[in-house]
Order: structure tokens, then C-alpha cells, then sequence
């Protein structure tokens, strides 16, 4: 996952909270994985 530098630096120039992003798309990350997880490993 080293676009998270790319998102950081675009995010630092669009938007003053950058820590706010992160949490943000941290948190969608782990719930995408979440739901394709059982998917990947279901039948």
C-alpha cells in the first residue's frame, strides 16, 4: 500500500487535516477488507 504517501501529500494541499483522511481511509480500507475477506475465502 504505498499509494498512501501519494494520498497524503494530494490530501496535505486539498485538505488541512490530514490525520482526519488517514483515519478515514484506514477505516474504509479495513472494512473493504472485511467484507471482501469472507468473500475471497467463501466458496
Amino acid at each position: 500500500m504505498n499509494f498512501g504517501t501519494q494520498q497524503d501529500a494530494m490530501s496535505g494541499h486539498l485538505y488541512p487535516s490530514t490525520e482526519e483522511q488517514e483515519q478515514q481511509m484506514i477505516l474504509r480500507a479495513q472494512e473493504e477488507s472485511a467484507q471482501n475477506a469472507p468473500r475471497r475465502s467463501g466458496p
